[in-house]
């Protein structure tokens, strides 16, 4: 389940239950990495800063931790 999220004011993403983590680059470009199952994640940007934190949190916990962690602009 994936659903949109704010965090201080910016857009995130919060993605619930173990799924396969990818990395693209900005130019579209696979990085070929060993695959890695993770839980609950939350994602989010800040100026061309990607931030995500993994954990075994539920949505109100991991965004009042991301409030914390990452303050608005």
């Amino acid at each position: 389940r994936i659903v949109e999220v704010s965090v201080g004011g910016e857009p995130g993403l919060w993605i619930e239950g173990r799924h396969l983590l990818g990395l693209v680059d900005a130019a579209g470009r696979r990085f070929v990495d060993e695959p890695r199952v993770v839980g609950n994640t939350l994602v989010l940007r800040r100026a061309d800063l990607t931030i995500r934190i993994e954990s075994g949190l539920g949505l109100d916990e991991a965004l009042e931790l991301a409030g914390r962690l990452v303050p608005a602009r």
